[in-house]
């Protein structure tokens, strides 16, 4: 297990249009990132990764989700089609999903009901969650802690691999609670901007063994290519960067973050 993974990446997005094979082949052959799990935002783009993931089936996967920004007019319809395309195609995870009201482009209830219908949809099919959390920390920590109580209840086995929170941050008594659950932490380009600190503190208290990589490609890229395109080859500066936090080899921690990805997603 020597090999990279990215565990969030949007490939199928329009500023990959012009060089997309080009970007795939980079990660798989040169910079040895041979796992590369692309998450939806919609059913449009779902559709988009089921076609990307079909023609690199041995290096690219899905996660498909409705992300709480999406707006969507029949929900019951959209959510319909989304268990369709999950049940007839080799998904992982079901995301991302959560809340988000920074944006807040659809309403607080539009989103908590959208939310809680796909969190209970992964329960039926007994996928773990790629979670969104942005400004609603205290919501989506209330709405996790009673879908985990319901999964610990009916002994679902997703009570050790419930999710993944996207591009982790929070606070303390989040980090505690989501501990508890048994959560992985997605870790990206963030943790390599200097000014950072608080940032690296805080996941320097997370345990290891539930830490995964992402790029969140095209987003966030990492110091020292800030103002530039992301994408699944610049993992390797946030493993860096974890192995100093971590008192570790990158080499450990290449291994470590891959184990955590092949447990959480089941990845041959």
């Amino acid at each position: 297990m020597t090999y990279l993974t990215d565990t969030h990446c949007h490939l199928y997005l329009s500023q990959f249009d012009h060089d997309r094979e080009r970007v795939i082949d980079k990660a798989i052959s040169e910079s040895n990132v041979k796992r590369i799990l692309i998450p939806g935002l919609d059913n449009r783009t779902n559709l988009k990764i089921i076609q990307l993931c079909n023609q690199h089936i041995s290096n690219l996967f899905p996660a498909l989700g409705i992300h709480p920004n999406s707006c969507i007019k029949d929900i019951n319809f959209e959510i319909n089609l989304l268990r369709k395309y999950i049940l007839t195609e080799r998904v992982l995870c079901l995301g991302e999903i959560g809340l988000d009201y920074y944006r807040n482009i659809n309403s607080i209830e539009t989103q908590i009901n959208l939310f809680t219908t796909q969190l209970n949809l992964a329960s039926e099919l007994k996928l773990p969650v790629c979670i969104h959390n942005r400004a609603a920390e205290t919501d989506l920590l209330r709405i996790l802690l009673a879908w985990y109580e319901n999964i610990k209840k009916n002994q679902s086995e997703l009570v050790n691999r419930p999710g993944v929170l996207h591009a982790f941050n929070g606070s303390d008594h989040f980090v505690e609670k989501t501990k508890e659950m048994n959560f992985y932490y997605g870790i990206g380009g963030v943790i390599t901007y200097p000014g950072n600190h608080n940032y690296r503190k805080l996941i320097s208290t997370l345990p290891l063994n539930r830490i995964i990589i992402e790029t969140d490609s095209p987003y966030l890229s990492p110091h020292p290519l800030r103002g530039k395109r992301n994408e699944p080859s610049n993992v390797i500066y946030i493993v860096k960067e974890l192995a100093k936090l971590f008192n570790v080899t990158e080499s450990t921690m290449i291994q470590e973050t891959t184990k955590n990805a092949r447990e959480l997603f089941k990845w041959d």
